[in-house]
């Protein structure tokens, strides 16, 4: 099982990363990007809030990444395709010890055949991509391994009670809690694990008080945070109204029954904001009808064993979702669905289809033919896994593949939007992309790199929006935290000929304690400004400064410019008119 897993997504070590909080967990954390130290560990556990989570044993194995192997995000995939080679072999034997308790009389042969068609259906299903090739997704690998580490503890303590026992499924549970929040399901899941074994009612409800308060105090920690995040806009957990989150929750769960067994619209970073769902949000709505309805009517006419089956799955489904599906609080209403929510969820499906299968090869024929459609099942969706792995190479590939099925998502708007214009010098369209992605979802992020690109683009209008834009900003320059605004309002004065108010806003620009971009091409704007208004010493400077520090376009353009003041040229210098260094160069050399 654990060799299958390992195959099946080996492509995904070499892909790159996704600037949606891989780089933020790892080489933007202050305190994991230098590796194991005590006191690095001893930060993650007290930054309560960073990102809005806490989790330091994951933040840890990043750490240890970077100490013990030496970083680099191929070193980060690989480590997260080894947690999930390792999580199939242990799903085995999880599985493997309930199908015991509920078919304690059957052969070894179907034993086999049923949990080996059921695991890697799980192991190799591409909804499993997100959360092996997204770095940031390692929480969800590391809690589910404890979570099934301590579900087998407490599984065999059922069995024959013992205080040892009972010791490390609790001490799996903390170390799944402190891995990712969501392991706070884990004494529910256990506790339904003990009603559908011994089909009654639990007696004994002293013995869960433990895990039960380690997932009070975990919940606790969790909600603080999310409430008061380190260097992240406040989320608003409870912003959207109780029966848009329930509403929200019943369609997420349709589309994820939808795509266990049609998995061709997944994509990463669901959108699903208030007032407007993904494409393909009312049919998971209509789909988690017929299949709740399905799932009661079979309940009620199955045997007392298959009854506790399906309850059991159903229970076990509801309760790892039930942190993840919005009803309890949303991070600012959109974050009720995520392939990588399903990783251990998925696991009480694959434990529905061992014990299916186990049932049909003990009473008929029909058995043989239903593990056959499985494992071809599986084989099919491996072309689809690949393409889902490889659509993680980037920012760029990722969100593109999100667009292609939901094209209104606002972030991928956004994402492709600027690596059009960034990159692929399709700047039109990245203008409209960003554009359409502020109607649809008003962010200061993405505010900001519109104004930016408007400002530089400069066509009829730009400016115009630019102001508008960034309006706040030139009331109050200290609102600005990343220094795209004041930057934008910059350039914006400095190609409408005040140059006085452009080196104000560039000046303040640069200031920015916390700048969300490297200051060079504002430095730049700055020495065209400062040249402008006749100050050719001080210009002078800042554009020496750049041709010492910097590379690439930014110091030719310096050097072009510095040229141009040295020389006596009188060229107004404007973002526009320096676009290409060819272009100053030609007129230095026309003047000379």
């Amino acid at each position: 099982m654990a060799l299958a897993a390992a195959v099946a997504f080996a492509a995904g070590v070499n892909t790159g990363h996704i600037s949606m909080d891989d780089w933020g967990y790892i080489y933007g954390c202050p305190f994991v990007k230098d590796g194991l130290t005590f006191s690095n560990i001893l930060s993650s556990f007290t930054n309560f809030g960073y990102d809005a989570f806490w989790m330091p044993l994951t933040f840890i194995t990043y750490m240890a990444d970077i100490s013990l192997l030496g970083g680099g995000w191929v070193v980060h995939h690989a480590v997260n395709l080894f947690l999930h080679a390792a999580n199939a072999a242990i799903a085995t034997i999880l599985l493997s010890k309930l199908f015991e308790r509920f078919f304690p009389d059957v052969s070894s042969r179907v034993k086999t055949l049923s949990i080996s068609a059921a695991v890697l259906f799980w192991a190799l299903h591409p909804m499993r991509a997100e959360s092996i090739v997204y770095i940031a997704a390692r929480k969800d690998l590391l809690w589910s391994l404890f979570a099934m580490l301590s579900l087998i503890m407490w599984i065999e303590a059922l069995k024959v009670p013992s205080r040892l026992k009972y010791f490390l499924s609790l001490l799996f549970c903390a170390l799944s809690c402190i891995s990712k929040p969501t392991a706070v399901c884990i004494p529910f899941v256990a506790f339904a694990i003990d009603w559908a074994l011994s089909r009654r009612f639990p007696k004994n409800l002293v013995r869960y008080a433990p895990m039960l308060a380690v997932s009070v105090l975990v919940g606790l920690i969790t909600l603080y945070c999310q409430s008061n995040p380190m260097d992240y806009e406040k989320l608003d957990v409870f912003g959207e109204p109780l029966w848009w989150r329930v509403l929200n929750a019943v369609v997420s769960l349709g589309m994820y029954a939808w795509h266990v067994i049609w998995p061709f619209s997944i994509r990463f970073d669901y959108r699903a904001v208030f007032g407007g769902w993904p494409v393909d949000g009312a049919f998971g709505l209509v789909f988690f009808s017929l299949l709740f309805a399905g799932l009661v009517y079979s309940s009620f006419k199955a045997s007392s064993r298959a009854r506790s089956v399906i309850l059991l799955s159903l229970s076990w489904v509801i309760f790892s979702l039930g942190p993840v599906l919005g009803v309890l609080g949303t991070v600012n209403g959109d974050h009720a669905y995520a392939d990588r929510y399903t990783y251990f969820p998925s696991l009480a499906v694959s434990f529905f289809i061992s014990v299916s299968l186990g049932w049909l090869l003990t009473k008929n024929k029909r058995g043989k033919y239903a593990a056959a459609s499985l494992f071809i099942a599986t084989a099919l969706f491996l072309p689809l896994t690949i393409s889902v792995v490889r659509s993680y190479r980037n920012d760029f590939t990722a969100f593109s593949r999100t667009l292609e099925k939901d094209p209104d998502h606002w972030r991928a708007l956004r994402v492709v939007g600027m690596e059009y214009c960034a990159k692929l010098g399709r700047i039109d369209e990245g203008v409209s992309m960003l554009k359409r992605s502020l109607s649809l979802r008003p962010s200061q992020k993405t505010a900001e790199r519109l104004a930016y690109i408007l400002s530089l683009r400069g066509k009829e209008g730009d400016y115009a929006l630019v102001r508008s834009l960034a309006a706040p900003i030139a009331r109050n320059p200290r609102l600005d935290r990343s220094g795209f605004m004041l930057e934008a309002l910059g350039i914006t004065a400095l190609c409408e000929g005040d140059d006085a108010l452009a080196v104000r806003y560039l000046s303040a620009a640069i200031d920015v304690p916390e700048r969300a971009h490297r200051d060079f091409h504002a430095r730049l704007y700055l020495g065209y400004a400062l040249a402008n208004r006749g100050e050719k010493e001080k210009a002078l400077k800042v554009l020496d400064f750049l041709r010492n520090t910097t590379g690439g376009d930014v110091r030719f353009k310096a050097a072009a410019a510095s040229r141009l003041i040295r020389g006596g040229t009188l060229v107004r210098l404007t973002p526009q008119k320096a676009l290409g260094v060819h272009e100053i160069t030609e007129k230095t050399n026309e003047q000379n």
